[in-house]
């Protein structure tokens, strides 16, 4: 029988490893390019799906999100205050 756990890191790893091909090749302007002036980049929903998979694995784990145990914000350059919503 299948774990939770188990599922999880399938499930999980499907996005992480179809988002990676997706995105395989893509240069700097289809990266930022936007189907509309309302529309995010494709860098941008990546990087969202992303960051949603990163609180919702350290909700079921209890671990740290590593977008903060790593400060990716600050090596980024983002210098906006991270809501303590998401720590």
């Amino acid at each position: 029988m299948t774990t939770t756990a188990e599922l999880l890191i399938e499930a999980y790893g499907r996005i992480s490893d179809g988002t990676r091909e997706a995105l395989d090749g893509l240069g700097h302007d289809l990266l930022l390019w936007r189907a509309d002036d309302d529309a995010n980049t494709i860098a941008w929903l990546a990087w969202h799906l992303l960051r949603v998979q990163d609180d919702h694995l350290s909700n079921a784990t209890g671990q740290p999100q590593v977008w903060l145990a790593e400060r990716w914000a600050e090596r980024f350059g983002m210098t906006l205050a991270v809501s303590s919503d998401f720590q």
